[in-house]
């Protein structure tokens, strides 16, 4: 088989295509070292990132979806200024093994 410079050039893109996938993927992978492993623990997470002042009560896993790693968690929580005490509920999803994600959040009751 004769490559021509069309080939050469097609294959070095495929090449460079597939390298940088495979640093990124690993760098993903790498990078899931600090994910939480499990949806309570990602609502702890989440809520820092919102807020230093508040204070978990409780935290139960209501619902789970196997097959489409849903899971459904409340949380009652206590802000520092008591107008934000609520139950709240969170959706969480399952990413590539790798981490937990919100994908619906929602206050229950004040």
């Amino acid at each position: 088989m004769k490559l021509t410079k069309i080939k050469i050039v097609l294959l070095s893109f495929l090449l460079c295509i597939s390298i940088a996938y495979a640093v990124k993927y690993v760098e993903l992978f790498m990078d899931a070292g600090h994910v939480d492993a499990s949806p309570e623990a990602s609502v702890e997470r989440y809520l820092n990132s919102k807020t230093k002042e508040y204070k978990i009560i409780s935290i139960a896993l209501r619902e789970k979806e196997f097959r489409s790693r849903i899971y459904r968690v409340e949380c009652e929580c206590i802000f520092k200024n008591e107008e934000n005490r609520s139950i709240q509920r969170y959706d969480f999803y399952l990413i590539d093994d790798l981490g937990w994600i919100v994908e619906k959040y929602e206050k229950v009751e004040s």
